[in-house]
């Protein structure tokens, strides 16, 4: 009996083991693509798509649309925020600044109050701190 038990677990042993060693680990890290470069010529202007711009969400306020352009070196941005609900509504805003390989290169900016009026839109505009930003995220959140 001890023969036999011997003969079947020895077997499936190996093969746990065998298994355990084939798997690859999984990579700790990996390359960043580059971010998409904002910047443009001093005399035009970039339409971006809000969708891949904004993070958060603050109850009925979106923004409907970023152009960028660039002035001496730094990146310009204007972002119309509309209010779609019927009513006044307050939202914290700021901007995170990136570097072409999406790291952060500034603190975060402090958050900023807006009011808007039912169906309201305003248009804010920011500049970028420094000229090495070349791409930003636009963070929103309920008052």
């Amino acid at each position: 009996m001890k023969i036999s038990l011997r003969l079947i677990l020895a077997p499936l042993a190996f093969l746990v083991l065998a298994a355990c060693a084939a798997k690859e680990p999984m990579p700790t890290s990996r390359i960043i693509e580059h971010q998409e470069n904002l910047k443009t010529e001093p005399s035009q202007a970039r339409l971006v798509e809000p969708a891949s711009k904004v993070v958060g969400k603050a109850n009925e306020v979106t923004v409907r649309e970023i152009r960028t352009q660039t002035v001496n070196g730094r990146l310009i941005v204007d972002y119309a925020l509309f209010n779609d609900r019927g009513r006044r509504d307050v939202i914290n805003y700021r901007v995170r600044w990136l570097d072409p390989n999406g790291m952060t290169i500034s603190q975060y900016d402090p958050w900023e109050t807006v009011a808007l009026e039912g169906h309201e839109q305003s248009v804010l505009s920011v500049t970028a701190p420094t000229a090495a930003a070349t791409d930003f995220r636009i963070e929103l959140k309920p008052n």
